[in-house]
């Protein structure tokens, strides 16, 4: 089995992890549930080896792990997807597994050899494969986390940790990625999944373990709770239900896009598309990843110039730039911040 005992981490004058103690057997899917904040990725870090806890021990079968060295976690047998990407940008899908597992035990890389071995994995995950030489800047979200995962179990991992894997996930994609967890499992690894999903908790966890401010507030099983009781441990006391607020009548069109087509290579991404948004209202957009939704992002913030069409913002035709439209894009790290950079520069 997999046991931290009595982990303890502080950062200045936050107290991440309070004598957390952890325990995950072979062949189970063990879920840990939390809050943004409560130190699940803490904890993860600390059993992955990246960060060294001020106190407090990590074993597996019974031997020690040494802490504060992913070299020593991954001769231990413990893999890790962490939420955000550890995976070189500008080089190729299949260049990013070479520097895995999948190139140890040989002076020269086979690409070859590589590929092949890293074909056979996602076949047998159902993972579809990004075209061959595409650079990793150049794929999706839900590619790379694909790719992470390989990368991960190219080492032959006996616990593989994953970080909020789900959370770029479209939900027509999250079953078949929860059903590649179950695979894993049957194959009688360790799998620790981080979440704050309750509803992803409950449907493929065999044991759960809740953090609360850096402390284990519960460990319980999906018979034994609800996504309720669940909720109530992550964050305390609930609030009473409220009455269900009034009817809102929305104000005038904002934003309207009419007759927006996008083009690439000959190929339609966009193809006459229109809408508008009121003021005061929420419009979502769904999608599978892959069908649009990213490049229209890119047209209304102005960062792409349409093929045809215009978009007006309070009835004023735009491109979208330095026109009141902002955008929080879904690859924080990449597109909205600059990590190097002090949290004072980038605001």
């Amino acid at each position: 089995m997999l046991e931290a005992l009595s982990i303890s981490k502080r950062f200045g004058a936050t107290l991440a992890l309070s004598g957390v103690s952890f325990m995950a057997e072979p062949g189970e899917i063990h879920v840990l549930l939390g809050e943004n904040g409560a130190g699940k990725s803490t904890l993860m870090s600390v059993l992955a080896g990246r960060i060294r806890p001020d106190a407090g021990t990590v074993t597996l079968y019974g031997s020690p792990v040494r802490t504060g060295s992913p070299q020593a976690a991954i001769a231990a047998g413990i893999g890790a997807v962490h939420q955000s990407s550890t995976l070189f940008e500008r080089m190729t899908w299949e260049e990013n597994l070479a520097l895995g597992g999948f190139g140890l035990g040989s002076r020269l890389l086979d690409m070859r050899a590589i590929v092949q071995k890293a074909a056979q994995l996602a076949d047998e995950l159902r993972f579809p494969l990004p075209p061959p030489g595409t650079r990793i800047e150049d794929r999706s979200v839900t590619d790379r986390v694909r790719v992470e995962v390989l990368r991960a179990l190219s080492f032959g991992p006996r616990v593989l940790i994953l970080d909020e894997p789900t959370s770029v996930l479209a939900p027509a994609e999250l079953e078949g990625f929860l059903d590649s967890i179950r695979q894993l499992r049957a194959r009688g690894r360790i799998l620790i999944l981080i979440t704050h999903k309750l509803g992803e908790a409950m449907a493929i966890a065999d044991r759960i373990t809740v953090l609360r401010h850096g402390r284990v507030v519960a460990q319980t099983t999906p018979r034994e709770t609800s996504e309720t009781a669940l909720a109530g441990m992550m964050v305390g006391d609930l609030p009473l239900a409220s009455a269900p607020s009034k009817v809102r009548e929305v104000g005038e069109v904002v934003l309207e896009a009419r007759d927006l087509s996008l083009e690439d290579r000959d190929r339609a991404i966009l193809d006459r598309l229109s809408f508008t948004v009121n003021r005061g209202e929420i419009v979502g957009i769904a999608g599978v990843d892959g069908n649009g939704q990213a490049e229209l992002i890119d047209v209304v913030a102005g960062l792409r110039a349409p093929t045809s069409g215009t978009i007006f913002v309070s009835g004023v035709a735009s491109n979208g730039s330095g026109a009141g439209v902002a955008v929080i894009p879904q690859d924080r790290d990449r597109d909205g911040l600059i990590l190097t950079m002090r949290l004072w520069e980038n605001l």
